[in-house]
């Protein structure tokens, strides 16, 4: 492990610990010796680079459309929802794609 990945990980447990505390980051800083900037720095470096990682998620639909058509090829369309690129089958149902759609718009 590089010193950057272990530099990284030990703030990670920093914050996590400032978080798990129930202190607020002043007294937490304060107790653990610790600059409330470089803090701060690092919560936003880490956010940084969490936030800049892709997400996925694999949503499956358990009903008989799915067995109804196993083994067809159906076209594929795609949407683009703030940042977020999702495939959807021509066999999903509009039930489906809405539930979709609404969760997607709840998460982000």
């Amino acid at each position: 492990m590089s010193d950057n990945q272990t530099k990284l990980e030990i703030w990670k447990e920093y914050l996590l610990n400032q978080k798990n505390s129930g202190l607020s980051v002043r007294t937490w800083c304060s107790e653990n010796q610790i600059s409330q900037p470089q803090f701060y720095y690092w919560k936003r470096k880490l956010s940084q680079e969490t936030s800049a990682q892709p997400k996925f998620a694999e949503i499956c639909f358990a009903d008989q459309q799915t067995e109804k058509h196993k083994g067809e090829i159906g076209s594929l369309f795609q949407v683009s929802y703030k940042g977020i690129e999702i495939v959807i089958s021509s066999f999903a149902t509009v039930e489906q794609i809405t539930n979709l759609l609404t969760a997607l718009r709840h998460s982000c």
